[in-house]
């Protein structure tokens, strides 16, 4: 006997905001320098200079032998996704389920907010570091507000 699946899938999921697939966000400048890391999950824990460092390597390796900076780097369960912004990068490590439409959501109103906190407070973004509450709050609420939003599959795919 075979039974026939005549369900629907919703083209609207709602995020669990109880579950965070993005663990950790690092910002840094064309050097390789971090200017700003946040650890959401507490799940992996790592050094933001060496990571930041070895991004800025790795991007200017990729670009001189295949012309092209990569995006992505997957490892099992997670991955890295770089994104360029208004003359900063941003690394997130997040769960491999992650669309990258929805990363760049994300990153584009951290920017907004990050930017503005740069220029306020004068941060010289090449030899300075970040480390302040009030921003970690905003920056944690725009994580947890998107992640409390629902999206649309479609647009996800």
């Amino acid at each position: 006997m075979i039974w026939e699946n005549n369900s629907r899938i919703s083209e609207k999921i709602i995020r669990s905001p109880n579950r965070l697939s993005i663990h950790n966000l690092f910002i840094f400048n064309t050097s390789g320098i971090c200017i700003y890391g946040r650890n959401f999950t507490n799940y992996y824990n790592m050094e933001s200079n060496l990571i930041t460092s070895f991004f800025t390597a790795l991007a200017s390796f990729t670009k001189e032998v295949i012309g092209n900076k990569f995006k992505t780097i997957e490892m099992g369960d997670v991955k890295f996704v770089i994104i360029q912004k208004n003359g900063f990068n941003y690394a997130i490590l997040c769960d491999t389920i992650e669309n990258i439409i929805f990363l760049e959501n994300i990153i584009s109103k951290i920017n907004t907010h990050f930017v503005n906190y740069i220029s306020k407070n004068n941060i010289n973004i090449n030899i300075e570091s970040v480390r302040d509450e009030n921003l970690n709050g905003i920056i944690d609420s725009i994580i947890r507000d998107t992640n409390r939003n629902e999206f649309d599959l479609l647009k996800e795919e």
